[in-house]
């Protein structure tokens, strides 16, 4: 990522990509990311998601880290114009006045950094726990009180 928030020629900026091993036939599976990390398919309906880290410096509590659910091709989450479901960012939301994005499946709270992200589908752990989502927060490091720093989880149904 060249920045914390802007505009880049590159038309790999910003998204998902999806290719064969050798690195041939690549495509943009979804775009207007910010920085994502952690992403996993749903094992029951093979369907994508992933978290995302919001840009910095908008304060505290702005704006969230989001989860996302990717269920076709050529989704626009946003990035750079909109944060979370409806957020316009103060820079460069003048260049997209109106929200006609896929907004986030669950805003987080801001500045936890999800740097993990999978579906479990282990026996380990109780029932209840089979093919919830876990989510790695990584942590704030540009907070005046910190926040993060855990594993949440919940249901794909809850998001």
């Amino acid at each position: 990522m060249p920045c914390n928030v802007c505009l880049d020629n590159d038309p790999r900026f910003g998204t998902i990509m999806r290719m064969n091993a050798d690195a041939s036939h690549q495509e943009t599976f979804v775009k207007g990311i910010r920085m994502s990390v952690g992403f996993d398919w749903d094992p029951r309906t093979h369907k994508l998601w992933f978290t995302n880290n919001g840009r910095d410096w908008m304060g505290d509590n702005r704006p969230p880290d989001t989860l996302n659910f990717a269920p076709t091709i050529g989704m626009d989450f946003g990035f750079p114009y909109y944060d979370g479901k409806d957020i316009s960012d103060p820079s460069y939301g003048k260049f997209h006045p109106t929200y006609d994005f896929s907004p986030p499946a669950l805003n987080l709270p801001a500045h936890v950094a999800p740097l993990g992200m999978t579906f479990y589908t282990g026996h380990l752990f109780p029932a209840e726990y089979l093919n919830q989502i876990f989510i790695a927060e990584h942590g704030s490091w540009n907070r005046s009180t910190k926040i993060g720093y855990q594993v949440i989880s919940l249901t794909s149904s809850s998001a």
